[in-house]
């Protein structure tokens, strides 16, 4: 559970599971590559915008603010 480990032989807690459990499943149905696309370009476009709109307030504040 613990692992005394470094220079100091601080003690690490170390992982309790497998890390090659269900490695012999796949992780998509087949046949699901279109919807994963699908799926990450909603999400990348929506990701694209969130920062629309904010230079133009940052500048707008700075310039307003100004004497």
């Amino acid at each position: 559970m613990l692992f005394a480990g470094g220079r100091s032989h601080s003690l690490m807690r170390v992982a309790q599971f497998n890390p090659f459990e269900r490695l012999d499943k796949p992780i998509m149905d087949a046949g699901g590559t279109d919807a994963a696309y699908k799926r990450w370009h909603q999400l990348s476009d929506e990701r694209n915008h969130y920062l629309d709109g904010v230079e133009d307030e940052l500048i707008g504040r700075a310039k307003s603010s100004t004497p």
